[in-house]
């Protein structure tokens, strides 16, 4: 098979791209707190999957851990929420991939008739 026929976009690539990209990217959430004292506690919550790419939460004080995470460096604050372009563009293209490993098993089974 080819490279260009496997990335190739048909629909079922593009539903099956949808229903993964909706449990990876939007489903996908880990909470995330700490406590240094009395003085010093933060918690936030993060999207994503494998690649965090927002942040919600106490990002204020919790910015210096977030940019320790995979790709954090990459983190942009807006307010009280970082978004990560480059995880998120990451992503996509994984599950985009991952569909297409996905559509080319359903391809290649072939249903036998007795």
């Amino acid at each position: 098979m080819k490279v260009k026929e496997f990335l190739k976009p048909n629909l079922f690539k593009l539903l099956v791209f949808l229903f993964i990209g909706v449990i990876y990217i939007y489903f996908a959430r880990e909470e995330t707190c700490a406590f240094g004292g009395f003085l010093f506690s933060f918690c936030y919550r993060t999207y994503g999957f494998p690649f965090f790419y927002l942040a919600t939460g106490d990002v204020d004080i919790s910015t210096e851990y977030i940019k320790t995470l995979f790709l954090g460096e990459h983190f942009n604050k807006y307010g009280n929420v970082m978004f990560n372009v480059v995880a998120l563009l990451a992503d996509i293209t994984l599950i985009y991939i991952l569909s297409c490993f996905i559509s080319v098993l359903f391809k290649n089974m072939q249903l036998e008739s007795k």
